[in-house]
C-alpha cells in the first residue's frame, strides 16, 4: 500500500564488477622483457577503497530518503490518533455539556409551567424520572425574585415547604438594607444516584456556605445571576475557592449553571423588558469528574481541561488526567455559542517520529551492509503500514457507524444533520426528520433468535435506503429505531406522502434463511414520528420526532404522526403520571375491586372479575383508562400485574376459607402475555396462595392475542399445562381468524359490551351475537356477556342461551367485604325479583 499521499520510497541497487590483474605464470621471476611497477598493488588497493566509499556513500544517502519518508509517514499516523481521539473526547464532553444544560432547561419549563408542586414531589419527580440521565448533577434549584413586600410572606411559604431542608431565610432586610427585591432558594433537588459521591447532607452543606444567608444577589453568584437576567443568556458560575478546603476532591470543580426564568408571554426583547419579566433564576450544580474521568481512564496518555468563557472572563472549571510531556495539544469548541471549550492533550502511542526516523537510518544502513535482509525487511515494513492504516481506519469508521448496518450511529447523524439544517436554511430548502421504530419487534428476536433478528434490521435499513431520495440521510439510532433525515426533493409532496410510503415499505414480508423453521416469512409494521426543521438545531429536531413518534405509538400499530408544539405538554404530563405511577407502586396505592359474574338461567353469582383501581391521594380513585395504558407502555404493567395476581389468588383463597368457593378472572395485558416470564409468575401465584388451578381464569384480550400468534399458542399451552382456565377478553373487537381460534386452548368467550348494547337497537345487533353464540357452542366454549346493563338486554341473551353474563344491572365492583355479603346473602329467585321488578 502506498504510503500517505501517495508517496512511494525505493531503494536501487546495482551489480559492481571489480577488475582483476593479469594472471602470470606461477614461479616466473621478473626479466628484461616484462618489468614490475612496484606501484602497481597500491593503485588497486586504491581503486577498492574508493569504490567501496562509493557504495558507502550511496547506501547512506538511500538510508536517508527512506528515515525521512519512514519519520513522516509515523508523523501522519501520530495526527490520525490525536485527531479520532480527540474527536471522541470532544463528542462525550459537548454531550455532557449538553445534558447539564437540558436538566437546567427542565427546571425552567417546570417553573416557567405554572404547575405547583412542592419540594418533596419535586425530588419525587426527579429521582423517578430524570435521575438516570443527569451528568455530574449534584443538585438543582429554582431562585425566586422576590420582591422586598413580599419577603414575610415567602418565608412563611418556604418554611412550610423547605426546599432540602434549607434554613428559612432570616432577617435579610436588616443586615442588607433594605433593597427592591431578593434572591431566595424556592425548589430544590438532589441527584438521587448520588453524582460526585454528593449526599443531600452535603449538598446541603454547600449550598449554605454557598449562600450564607441564603440570599443570592449578595454572594458569589450575584454576578452571574446578573448576567443571565440582563442578557437572556445562560451563565456559568465556578464555586468559589473557599469551598475547596474541604476534604471531598470533587469540591474544587463545582459550578453552576444558571438560566433565567420570565414570564410566559411577557416580552424579553430589551434588557429593561427582561427586567421586568424576570421571575428568577434555574441554577443546576454540577461536577464534570463522572465525565471526564471515563473518558481520561479509557485512553491511556490523555489529559483534558474544561475553560468556560464570560463575557469579559474566562476560567478553567476543571482538569483530569496526568501532566504530559510531548503531548500533541488541541483546543476544541464544545457548544454552539462557543462558551465552552476543551483543551486535549494526547501522547500517540507511537514512538516519536524521529526517533523512529534515526531507528530506521540506523536500519538501512545495516540493510546496505546487509544486502540479503533488504528484501526481508521492507516487506515487513510494507505489513506494517498496512496495519496500522487499516486499524486506524477501522477505528475511526466504528465511532461513527454503526457496527451491524454500517449506518451512521447517532453521534453522526447529529453531525450530519446539522449540516443539512444548515444548508437547507441557507438554500430555503424543507427538511424534516423520520424517527422510525419498529411495532413489536422483540417478537421476532424471541421467536427466532438473535441472529434471524439481525438479519431482518439489516433487510429493514436495505429497504428504507432504497425509499429514500440520494440527498437525504438514514442512522440507526439504537435497537430496531432508525432515522431519516430528508430534504428538498423528497418531501416536494409533503411529510405525509413519504411517510406512509416508508411505512408501506416496512410492512412488505421479509423471507426468513432455509432452517428457521416452518414459516419463510415475517411481517413487520413501524411507527414514525415526523418532526419538520424550521430554524432549530439538529437535537431539537429529533428530540420533536421522538415526541410525535411516542404519540404514534400511542395510537396502535403502523402510523405515522407529525410533531406539533401542544404534545410537549402532553409529553410533560405523562412524564408527571410516570413518576406517579411509580410512586404508587411503591407506596401500594394500587387496590382490586371485585366485579360478579352471573349464571344466567338463574340469575346466581358463580364467580368474580378482579379489577385493578388506584386510589391517588390527591385525585382519589383514578379511572383505569387513565393510567393502564401508560403502564403498558412504560412497562411497568409487569411489575403490576405478578401483583394483581398475587392480591387475587390470596383473595379467593381467604374466601374459600371462609366457606365460599368463588372462582376468578384475572386480566393480562399484551406485554405480559409475551413474556416466558408470565406463565411462571401464574404457577409462583398459585403455590404461594395455595388456590387451586380450576379456580383461576386469564383474560386475554383478542388483540393481545394476535400480536404474535405463532408465539401465544405455545405460551397458552404453557398456561393451560398449569391447569387453569383461559378466555379472550373484548371477543368480535380484534381481528383473529377461525383458523387460529381453533389453535388457542382458550375455554371462554367474553363478548364485548359494544355488541351486547347494540343486540336490542338492531337486528344485525343481534345477528352478530347469535353468530358468536353459535360458533362458541360449536368450538366447545363457554360464553360471558360483559356490560349488561339493561333488562331488555338480559331477557336477549337468556333466550339465546347466553350462560353467564356480567354487568352494572346486576352488580357493581365490590370490594371484599361486600363480596363476602353478596354471595352469602345472594338466592337466585331474590336477585331474579330484583332484576324483574
Amino acid at each position: 500500500m502506498p504510503a500517505p499521499g501517495g508517496r512511494n520510497f525505493r531503494a536501487t541497487r546495482t551489480a559492481l564488477g571489480l577488475p582483476t590483474p593479469p594472471a602470470g605464470t606461477a614461479g616466473r621471476g621478473p626479466s628484461s622483457d616484462s618489468p614490475v611497477d612496484p606501484r602497481s598493488g597500491g593503485t588497486v588497493s586504491r581503486r577498492i577503497r574508493w569504490l567501496a566509499a562509493g557504495v558507502l556513500a550511496v547506501g547512506l544517502v538511500a538510508s536517508l530518503l527512506g528515515a525521512v519518508q519512514w519519520r513522516s509517514y509515523i508523523g501522519d499516523q501520530q495526527a490520525r490518533q490525536v485527531q479520532t481521539t480527540t474527536a471522541t473526547a470532544k463528542a462525550s464532553l459537548a454531550g455532557a455539556i449538553q445534558r447539564d444544560e437540558d436538566l437546567v432547561e427542565t427546571m425552567r419549563g417546570i417553573v416557567a409551567s405554572g404547575d405547583p408542586a412542592t419540594n418533596v414531589e419535586l425530588q419525587r419527580l426527579y429521582e423517578n424520572v430524570a435521575a438516570t440521565n443527569d451528568a455530574g448533577m449534584v443538585g438543582l434549584a429554582y431562585v425566586e425574585k422576590v420582591p422586598a413586600a413580599r419577603l414575610s410572606g415567602f418565608q412563611a411559604e418556604v418554611a412550610a415547604d423547605p426546599p432540602l431542608g434549607l434554613p428559612v431565610a432570616g432577617d435579610v432586610a436588616t443586615s442588607e438594607g433594605r433593597r427592591p427585591y431578593y434572591c431566595l432558594i424556592r425548589a430544590a433537588v438532589a441527584s438521587a444516584n448520588g453524582a460526585a459521591n454528593l449526599s443531600k447532607a452535603g449538598l446541603l452543606e454547600i449550598y449554605q456556605e454557598l449562600t450564607g444567608q441564603s440570599d443570592y444577589c449578595t454572594n458569589e453568584n450575584a454576578a452571574a445571576l446578573g448576567f443571565a437576567a440582563s442578557s437572556g443568556q445562560t451563565a456559568i458560575n465556578l464555586l468559589p475557592e473557599k469551598l475547596t478546603r474541604n476534604d471531598s476532591p470533587v469540591r474544587n470543580h463545582l459550578f453552576d449553571v444558571i438560566i433565567p426564568i420570565y414570564s410566559p408571554g411577557a416580552p424579553t426583547r430589551t434588557a429593561s423588558e427582561r427586567a421586568a419579566a424576570l421571575l428568577g433564576w434555574a441554577d443546576g450544580l454540577f461536577s464534570p469528574l463522572p465525565v471526564l474521568g471515563p473518558v481520561v481512564a479509557r485512553t491511556s496518555g490523555l489529559s483534558i481541561s474544561l475553560y468556560y468563557r464570560d463575557p469579559g472572563r474566562a476560567f478553567r472549571v476543571a482538569m483530569s488526567g496526568p501532566s504530559l510531556n510531548g503531548a500533541d495539544r488541541r483546543v476544541v469548541s464544545l457548544s454552539a455559542d462557543h462558551r465552552w471549550s476543551g483543551v486535549i492533550s494526547v501522547v500517540p502511542t507511537n514512538t516519536s517520529a524521529t526517533v523512529q526516523g534515526l531507528g530506521v537510518l540506523a536500519d538501512l544502513l545495516v540493510i546496505v551492509l546487509l544486502i540479503c535482509l533488504i528484501v526481508s525487511l521492507s516487506r515487513s515494513r510494507k505489513k506494517a503500514f498496512e496495519s496500522i492504516e487499516h486499524k486506524n481506519a477501522e477505528l475511526h469508521h466504528r465511532a461513527l457507524h454503526d457496527t451491524l448496518t454500517g449506518l451512521p450511529n447517532r453521534d453522526l447523524v447529529i453531525d450530519i444533520a446539522t449540516s443539512m439544517l444548515e444548508r437547507a436554511e441557507h438554500d430555503d430548502a424543507p427538511v424534516s426528520a423520520f424517527l422510525i421504530d419498529l411495532d413489536g419487534f422483540n417478537a421476532v428476536n424471541d421467536t427466532y433468535g438473535h441472529r434471524v433478528g439481525d438479519a431482518v434490521l439489516e433487510a429493514v435499513a436495505e429497504r428504507l435506503l432504497g425509499a429514500i431520495g440520494p440527498a437525504d440521510s438514514l442512522g440507526r439510532l439504537a435497537g430496531d429505531e432508525f432515522v431519516i433525515v430528508a430534504v428538498g426533493p423528497s418531501l416536494e409532496r409533503g411529510v405525509e406522502v413519504l411517510a406512509e410510503c416508508l411505512l408501506t415499505e416496512l410492512s412488505a414480508p421479509f423471507e426468513l434463511s432455509s432452517g428457521v423453521g416452518e414459516g419463510a416469512y415475517v411481517r413487520i409494521t413501524g411507527c414514525i414520528g415526523v418532526a419538520i426543521g424550521h430554524g432549530r438545531s439538529a437535537e431539537d429536531l429529533l428530540r420533536d420526532a421522538d415526541t410525535a413518534l411516542n404519540e404514534a405509538k400511542g395510537a396502535g400499530r403502523r402510523r405515522f404522526t407529525v410533531f406539533e408544539p401542544a404534545m410537549h405538554t402532553a409529553a410533560r404530563s405523562r412524564l408527571a403520571m410516570t413518576g406517579e405511577l411509580r410512586t404508587a407502586i411503591e407506596e401500594d396505592q394500587f387496590f382490586l375491586a371485585y366485579q360478579p359474574v352471573f349464571r344466567l338461567a338463574d340469575t346466581c353469582p358463580t364467580s368474580v372479575e378482579a379489577l385493578l383501581r388506584w386510589r391517588h391521594p390527591v385525585r382519589g380513585v383514578v379511572p383505569p383508562l387513565e393510567f393502564i395504558p401508560l403502564l403498558e407502555e412504560t412497562g411497568m404493567i409487569a411489575e403490576v400485574g405478578r401483583e394483581v395476581l398475587r392480591l387475587a389468588c390470596q383473595q379467593a383463597k381467604q374466601w374459600e376459607l371462609r366457606g365460599l368457593p368463588i372462582g376468578i378472572s384475572v386480566n393480562a395485558s399484551a406485554i405480559q402475555l409475551e413474556s416466558e416470564q408470565f406463565s411462571r409468575d401464574v404457577d409462583e401465584a398459585l403455590r404461594a396462595s395455595g388456590l387451586e388451578p380450576d379456580r383461576l381464569t386469564i383474560e386475554i384480550t383478542e388483540s393481545a392475542l394476535m400480536r404474535d400468534a405463532h408465539g401465544t399458542v405455545r405460551r397458552l399451552g404453557n398456561l393451560k399445562a398449569l391447569g387453569i382456565s383461559l378466555a379472550i377478553d373484548d371477543f368480535g373487537t380484534g381481528y383473529s381468524s377461525l383458523a387460529y381460534l381453533r389453535q388457542f386452548p382458550v375455554d371462554i368467550l367474553k363478548i364485548d359490551q359494544s355488541f351486547v348494547a347494540a343486540m336490542t337497537t338492531s337486528a344485525g345487533g343481534m345477528a352478530l351475537v347469535r353468530t358468536m353464540l353459535e360458533l362458541a357452542r360449536a368450538l366447545g366454549l363457554d360464553t360471558v356477556a360483559e356490560g349488561i346493563e339493561d333488562r331488555s338486554e338480559l331477557r336477549a341473551l337468556e333466550i339465546e342461551h347466553c350462560r353467564h353474563g356480567q354487568g352494572f344491572l346486576l352488580a357493581r365492583p365490590l370490594d371484599p367485604e361486600q363480596i363476602e355479603l353478596f354471595f352469602d346473602n345472594a338466592r337466585p329467585r331474590a336477585i331474579e325479583a330484583t332484576v324483574r321488578a
